[in-house]
């Protein structure tokens, strides 16, 4: 618990951790100034090189050089104070904190230093190699740590900054699936809805072209408008749904409830459209495969959106083919209505051409449309399989 404080309480305040060292030296200090032989003013060149200390953080450089001038000042006058040993703290201080343009000069002041501390502590150490080996150990185990706790440093930094740039793109792949969602969706809702209102208004122009003359025929009419009206709002719904869980980055998994039509709706489909009175002739060439799911419904969505255009652009259509070839590792949807070709080239601006565009293009394939020969409309789609067929 003590430990955890103290971390925190040094990330709160930094310079927390400049203040063990210099006040123990201070404790010193005390010590020394009245130990005998030591000169009244022993205590204030011992605080020439302790209180630097309270601000070595702050600029490790100047410390340093304020400590080591102290120190050599100690050893030219003779006196020898346990405050020397502040040396080694800003030695430490300048190796885990200080710049790397200042390191010839470090080099050179500690090295200086070290020479005349060898020559001052030769006596006690019977020779000028023992005692410069004794100090240079010293110096070099201070180095040392000083350069262990700025690569550890250093280590922790690049860790965090990782851990925020991997966070940072998880939930950028995380938004940009959920965008893909939901364009996936409205190009959905914009197929249903389209489709279906196509639909329902060729029943209910139908059903009040009839409905004085044939009123059963009306009635019949208008129930399937109702059918059909259901149907779409149904499918709306979860839509709808689906869409309102796609709230934040982390709710991928409620993108998989959107349905999904395949081959299995396509004869529904058809039917809704015959009811309108536009016949609809279906055929299929070549040898059918299984496909997974999400290729069925592209095909699927290509179909109903072709559909949706001739009713709403058709010209008095008298028939619609649609036609599924199988080719190798290839299928071509074609769509063709019979109408008359007064209609201008639709461009890919809108809604619904786009969202075919956008399908067509994750299996890498082709959409083009044009006038039908001898007349008409006819839109055609490749779909690359080979790497999808199931």
């Amino acid at each position: 618990m003590e430990v955890g404080w103290w971390a925190r309480a040094r990330r709160r305040w930094p310079w927390l951790a400049d203040l063990p060292a210099p006040l123990a030296l201070e404790a010193l200090t005390v010590g020394d100034a009245i130990r005998p032989g030591i000169p009244w003013w022993g205590w204030l060149l011992a605080q020439c090189m302790v209180l630097p200390l309270f601000l070595r953080r702050h600029d490790p450089q100047a410390v340093f050089v304020v400590v080591a001038v102290a120190v050599v000042v100690q050893e030219s006058v003779g006196v020898r104070l346990a405050a020397a040993s502040a040396l080694l703290v800003a030695i430490y201080t300048i190796a885990a904190h200080g710049r790397r343009r200042h390191r010839a000069l470090n080099a050179t002041l500690i090295e200086a230093v070290a020479v005349v501390a060898s020559i001052r502590l030769a006596p006690l150490a019977n020779s000028v190699l023992g005692s410069f080996i004794f100090v240079n150990s010293l110096v070099a185990a201070a180095i040392f740590l000083g350069m262990a706790v700025h690569s550890r440093r250093q280590y922790l930094a690049s860790l965090e900054d990782r851990a925020r740039r991997a966070e940072r793109e998880r939930d950028h792949q995380a938004q940009l699936a959920a965008t893909a969602e939901r364009a996936r969706i409205a190009r959905e809702m914009h197929d249903v809805i389209a489709h279906s209102l196509s639909v329902v208004i060729r029943l209910a122009d139908g059903a009040v072209v009839v409905g004085r003359t044939e009123p059963d025929t009306a009635t019949e009419a208008m129930e399937q408008v109702a059918s059909t009206s259901r149907q779409a709002l149904a499918e709306m719904r979860r839509l709808l749904g689906v869409l309102r869980e796609v709230q934040g980055p982390m709710d991928v998994p409620a993108l998989e409830m959107a349905p999904q039509p395949g081959f299995d709706q396509l004869d529904t489909l058809l039917d809704d459209v015959r009811a309108t009175g536009l016949p609809v002739r279906f055929t299929v060439r070549g040898a059918p495969r299984p496909l997974p799911t999400t290729a069925e419904s592209t095909i699927f969505r290509l179909v109903q959106e072709s559909i949706t255009n001739v009713l709403k652009h058709a010209v008095r259509p008298t028939r619609v083919d649609v036609e599924l070839s199988w080719q190798g590792d290839e299928i071509a949807i074609t769509v063709r209505d019979d109408g008359i070709t007064t209609r201008r080239t639709p461009t890919p601006g809108g809604h619904g051409l786009r969202g075919m565009l956008e399908r067509i293009a994750l299996y890498d394939g082709d959409l083009s449309w044009g006038p039908a020969s001898p007349g008409g409309w006819e839109l055609r789609a490749t779909m690359r399989l080979h790497e999808v067929v199931a």
